[in-house]
């Protein structure tokens, strides 16, 4: 898969770093991938055809590269998320995503700590800037729980009657 991220991203080999490629579930499964900085993801063109065909054989419904610094103030991770197997070629603020990552930022201690609580930003590509707020607790079971909020606009509405 290492070998297969830089084609379907858009990313160099030399930008990907090497934290495991995993697939993150919270309830919806995301392939994770690290890169370098901000400017690197925000950067990316990605293949959504191979995003699409390497998300498909991993059972993955896409693919979140993120990285550990952000552009907006108070934001300690970049965000962002292509899912073309489902219709979505980039999502502008994806609360599923973002979920798999406080796991997979938790599970490898990536902000200092098992139970980081931070700020992403999501969405800047697309013009439509989002800030996802993510807390990472001790579950009940001995687990991990993993809370996922912010706000949003309402853009459209509509009524269909049949």
């Amino acid at each position: 898969m290492r070998q297969r991220l830089p084609a379907c991203s858009g990313a160099r080999a030399a930008d990907i770093l090497d934290h495991p490629f995993e697939v993150v579930s919270t309830g919806v499964p995301w392939l994770m991938a690290v890169l370098r900085d901000r400017e690197v993801l925000a950067a990316l063109e990605p293949d959504l055809g191979s995003i699409e065909m390497v998300c498909r054989g991993l059972d993955a419904i896409g693919i979140s590269p993120i990285s550990l610094d952000a552009f907006a103030d108070g934001c300690s991770v970049k965000v962002r998320a292509f899912a073309p197997g489902q219709g979505v070629p980039e999502d502008p603020v994806t609360g599923s995503a973002n979920g798999c990552i406080g796991a997979y930022i938790s599970r490898h201690g990536l902000l200092g700590g098992p139970h980081p609580a931070y700020r992403a930003e999501q969405g800047t590509e697309m013009g439509r800037d989002g800030e996802v707020f993510v807390e990472c607790l001790a579950g009940e079971d001995g687990g991990l729980a993993v809370r996922v909020g912010g706000a949003a606009v309402q853009v459209m509405e509509g009524r269909l009657t049949l």
